[in-house]
């Protein structure tokens, strides 16, 4: 994607743009999930959210979620929990 970037002169609105790509490329190294997933996990890792909720369970699972934690404590960023919405529901109550 930062190869595409550079190619193609994408100018990208702010730094934050450019970290949320460069963590998607580090989330890309360790699974091979759709750059629309990786951007959500990327977005809600740099946010800070604790919880991830989706009911796409195919891309946001425990399995999925090892792989971009492992990314984001080699970062020293925080680690988050993904689910459902009911299962984080479940967690809160």
């Amino acid at each position: 994607m930062l190869e595409a970037i550079d190619t193609y002169g994408i100018k990208l609105l702010s730094v934050r743009s450019r970290t949320l790509l460069l963590l998607v490329n580090e989330y890309l190294e360790e699974t091979a999930l759709n750059m629309g997933d990786l951007l959500h996990y990327a977005g809600a890792t740099l946010l800070n959210t604790e919880y991830l909720a989706s009911w796409n369970t195919d891309d946001f699972n425990q399995r999925f979620e090892k792989s971009i934690n492992k990314v984001n404590r080699r970062k020293n960023l925080k680690t988050i929990k993904v689910g459902t919405p009911t299962t984080i529901l479940g967690w809160l109550t």
